[in-house]
């Protein structure tokens, strides 16, 4: 089964969350479509691995550190700014709350994929970018996941 971007789904939920326990947490949500996904978010947490040589030994000391979200931009091509999705956007990037976003691939042929769900930091917006009459209307925004692990649910 080959893995592609194209027909993937960006998702958004509305009111802000403070945790969201498992897949199935993340699945009784109610979310938005974003229209027009033009580059794919990444959900990824990344945990510092901590290592302090002691003077008593020679062997080096290595715990698990702060684990953090790493950031991801993704971008969307959209024709009206009063588009739903687009407007729960900015309202989440405005905010500062931590909101559940839902990505899905459409990575076998025809029937629903891989789903990725994560808690995540909204920062960017404003816009529309472009330069010209003739340039899509497009905004870029920022995802960082909280330090929960971002839940991949495979395709059935």
């Amino acid at each position: 089964m080959a893995l592609t971007h194209q027909g993937g789904s960006f998702e958004i939920c509305t009111t802000p969350q403070t945790s969201v326990a498992d897949a199935a947490a993340f699945q009784a949500l109610t979310y938005v479509t974003v229209p027009g996904v033009v580059t794919a978010p990444s959900f990824r947490v990344v945990q510092n691995t901590l290592q302090e040589n002691t003077l008593d030994s020679d062997i080096a000391n290595i715990q698990g550190g702060f684990r953090q979200g790493e950031t991801t931009d993704v971008v969307f091509s959209f024709a009206e700014e009063s588009q739903a999705g687009i407007a729960a956007m900015e309202a989440a990037a405005r905010s500062g709350n931590l909101f559940a976003v839902k990505y899905e691939l459409n990575n076998s042929l025809g029937t629903n994929g891989t789903t990725y769900y994560a808690l995540a930091f909204i920062g960017g917006g404003g816009g529309p970018t472009g330069g010209g009459g003739e340039d899509f209307a497009q905004r870029q925004y920022s995802i960082t996941p909280s330090s929960q692990q971002p839940i991949e649910v495979a395709a059935a």
